[in-house]
């Protein structure tokens, strides 16, 4: 976490040299491996959903 921030003040510190003002505070949140894990199960879902519906619709069209 304490590198993730360094990264971020370092972040906001270009952002200022290239003239884009920081003017409200960065949100750095932790995500947590459990979180991780979930999302990567709801991404799964989603392709494998976005499969499905591709499959059908081509065999959809393909039949009379």
């Amino acid at each position: 976490m304490a590198e993730a921030c360094k990264e971020l003040l370092w972040l906001r510190q270009l952002l200022e040299d290239f003239g884009i003002p920081q003017t409200k505070a960065t949100t750095c949140l932790k995500i947590t491996r459990d979180a991780f894990a979930s999302s990567n199960q709801i991404a799964s879902m989603i392709e494998r959903k976005r499969e499905i519906s591709s499959a059908e619709g081509f065999a959809g069209k393909k039949s009379p």
